[in-house]
């Protein structure tokens, strides 16, 4: 019983080992298609709507919702808006001429941001059915995105570009927006270069953090994207240690040490104390440590050391080899 006792134990230590969460920026799993939806005021039967954002990362992501551009605090609203526990959805259950405009989500945790597509709720309204259905409208189109600007989360010193394309009739006029305002309106910054339908930023650093809107217009209405560029510094964190192993002699290991940091960690292998380069011992592309015909010497201590601009950090296992 007891042994069975001690058994239990350890299958429940090492499935407790696995289930570690490895750090992630947030990913949307759900998040409505970019586009538009359409409805008409009505008391007696209310159209409720969903508005879907859910995403992964760890740590969990908190959210935070957009309208127009600007911060949209719900909660101040009436009783008509809800999120859903433990995501960022919002389940409005009567729409009213208050909510038209264009909505967006942020799911966001310390190692960076997500972006949702954009989603539009437009009333529809008589007169503009008549506009619609009219043969002097022509062959004109609402604007609507070809290319979406997409959230970065960068290290310093890197590169990050957006890019937002529009089509329509007539030629949507594209608009950057920074931080709420006109882009021409935003404090100077020589590394930023705006071109028609991007805008890039060399060599980023933490002052660089901040929102970019892309919006695309013509007379019949608008669209438009919010998305954010986080600028990351994150020392190197083992995020899976090594743990000891036995070899027989002449085979061939490979020793797992996963690691996490931004800018990306520089990852060597040390053996008693001397680095591994070459020979029998190969690191690869995701950092395990391979070493090719064991024999009796390799038998020792193997430490995985990370580093990158902001710190170290190292994690050492034994190696025993059998005869």
């Amino acid at each position: 019983m007891a042994m069975r006792f001690t058994i239990f134990l350890l299958l429940a230590s090492l499935c407790h080992f696995h289930a570690t969460e490895v750090p992630s920026p947030p990913e949307f799993i759900k998040q409505h298609h970019t586009g538009t939806i359409l409805f008409q005021e009505n008391l007696e039967n209310p159209t409720p709507v969903l508005l879907e954002c859910e995403a992964q990362g760890e740590p969990v992501p908190s959210y935070r919702w957009i309208k127009d551009g600007k911060p949209f605090d719900w909660q101040v609203l009436d009783n008509r808006i809800s999120q859903q526990p433990g995501r960022g959805s919002l389940h409005i259950t009567s729409l009213s001429k208050s909510d038209v405009g264009i909505y967006q989500c942020f799911a966001e945790n310390k190692l960076g941001v997500a972006t949702s597509n954009t989603i539009a709720l437009q009333e529809i309204e008589s007169d503009t059915i008549k506009k619609q259905a009219s043969p002097s409208s022509g062959n004109e189109v609402a604007p609507h995105f070809t290319v979406e600007p997409e959230s970065v989360n960068a290290a310093e010193d890197d590169t990050v570009e957006f890019h937002c394309e529009a089509a329509g009739v007539p030629e949507p006029h594209i608009e950057w927006i920074h931080n709420g305002k006109p882009l021409e309106e935003a404090p100077p910054n020589p590394r930023r270069k705006i071109n028609p339908n991007s805008i890039v930023i060399e060599k980023v650093n933490k002052d660089d953090i901040g929102n970019y809107g892309c919006k695309a217009s013509n007379n019949l209405g608008h669209v438009y994207k919010d998305v954010y560029v986080n600028v990351l510094a994150l020392p190197p964190e083992i995020t899976e240690a090594p743990r000891d192993v036995e070899a027989a002699n002449a085979k061939d290991i490979n020793i797992s040490c996963k690691v996490f940091g931004v800018p990306k960690p520089k990852v060597k292998w040390t053996h008693d104390g001397k680095e591994l380069t070459g020979d029998r011992y190969k690191i690869l592309e995701n950092e395990d440590l391979h070493i090719s015909n064991i024999q009796l010497q390799d038998g020792g201590e193997y430490t995985c050391h990370a580093d990158n601009k902001y710190g170290t950090a190292s994690a050492s296992i034994t190696l025993t080899v059998k005869d």
